[in-house]
């Protein structure tokens, strides 16, 4: 009974974020039997040199963001699915601090650096993402993608690995 339980929860919430989403061309899409909800925050990210604020939804099977324009309203900015996915090892990337992530988007091609608010919630995020990314991608990465990924990153085999 308490899976069941769970399972209605979850539900609930990705049908909340779904109805709070405009914008969105998975929003049709977003609710399915196979999707899990694991967690959200409110973070900044580093877009064409500016911090903007960006809320970030965590799924079993992908990363969604968007910008919050008024009370329960979020515009939609992008969705990495987990197996397009690389997490950069902290410390990999000079530039960053303790509090940040670097995310590899496969499908866009491009770096994604997430601000967290403390190193704590960096932390959290990175092994949720690292947990879930190892779960839908459980091989490594193409060689053509792992290129890819050395040459954006700047180092070899750059990709987090708990």
């Amino acid at each position: 009974m308490r899976d069941a339980e769970r399972r209605k929860e979850n539900m609930k919430r990705i049908l909340e974020i779904q109805a709070n989403l405009t914008k969105c061309d998975v929003k049709k899409n977003l609710a399915s039997r196979d999707r899990l909800f694991v967690r959200e925050g409110t973070m900044m990210k580093v877009s064409k040199g500016k911090m903007q604020e960006r809320t970030f939804y965590l799924f079993s099977d992908m990363l969604l963001y968007g910008e919050s324009k008024k009370a329960h309203s979020i515009t939609f900015k992008g969705m990495i699915p987990m197996d397009k996915l690389v997490v950069v090892a902290p410390g990999t990337a000079a530039e960053l601090g303790p509090n940040e992530l670097r995310l590899v988007n496969l499908v866009k091609r491009k770096t994604i650096d997430m601000h967290c608010n403390d190193a704590a919630e960096s932390k959290s995020w990175l092994s949720d993402l690292a947990r879930l990314v190892r779960k839908a991608r459980p091989g490594p990465l193409d060689a053509e993608s792992q290129a890819f990924v050395d040459k954006l990153v700047g180092a070899p085999n750059a990709e987090y690995q708990e």
